[in-house]
């Protein structure tokens, strides 16, 4: 068996971008191996550990760590990760945790039953919205109090901006708009039926212009559509 340094050790086994674990308890926490990667300055890391502690609080203080999974995330003995919480409530150091997602399912995906993946991603993406709709109203008093227009907050920029602005042109009085809408929506209703007719055209046909009479050669119209599937909830 081969022996080595750690220093050598560290180099040669542990590199950028790596899911790593360093697992121990009390005198058994590995703190020279999560030293030594903080001296050679491996970064990237998805960090892996049941209860993670202060070696991993420093590296991700180190700016080393890209993703952090947990069951428990603290220390009875000394308290809270003060990095780990700057983390997460102040966005530095980063923690990206949401850029290796996509990656992830797709990889689950592939690996498992694709269908599968894709029924619970819709569940999650109708709860995510509803969540949102109701949360929106709260997000936004919360960042009125900062009293900025933007500010910074957990890595992110936010901004409190109009949206979804209407007008309503019915009671304006405005004749010139008025006929500018109606014969709009006129001519919007003569497309439509338009092409209904030149839809149902199945081969190269002549049809006649009935304000000139002038004859023209039409084609059937080049249809294209993407197969998808269509998921309901029960």
């Amino acid at each position: 068996m081969e022996m080595l340094s750690l220093r050598e050790m560290i180099a040669r086994h542990v590199a950028p971008g790596q899911t790593l674990a360093l697992e121990g308890f009390t005198h058994l926490i590995p703190f020279a191996a999560g030293q030594e990667i903080i001296r050679q300055r491996i970064g990237d890391l998805h960090l892996v550990r049941m209860t993670p502690d202060i070696i991993y609080d420093q590296m991700i203080g180190c700016g080393l760590v890209r993703e952090l999974t947990f069951s428990w995330g603290g220390n009875p003995g000394v308290g809270s990760l003060h990095r780990l919480r700057d983390a997460i409530e102040n966005g530095w150091p980063h923690l990206r945790r949401h850029e290796a997602l996509p990656d992830q399912l797709i990889e689950l995906a592939e690996q498992g039953n694709p269908l599968e993946v894709k029924l619970k991603l819709k569940a999650m993406s109708e709860a995510i919205d509803e969540a949102c709709e109701k949360i929106d109203k709260m997000a936004r008093d919360e960042a009125e109090k900062h009293g900025a227009k933007t500010f910074d907050f957990m890595g992110c920029s936010i901004g409190l901006i109009e949206a979804g602005t209407k007008y309503d042109f019915s009671n304006c009085g405005d004749i010139e708009l008025e006929q500018m809408t109606a014969d709009y929506e006129a001519l919007a209703e003569r497309i439509k039926k338009r092409k209904d007719i030149v839809k149902n055209i199945d081969s190269k046909m002549i049809m006649v212009n009935e304000s000139t009479g002038e004859s023209y050669e039409v084609v059937p119209p080049v249809k294209s559509s993407t197969s998808t599937i269509k998921i309901t909830l029960k």
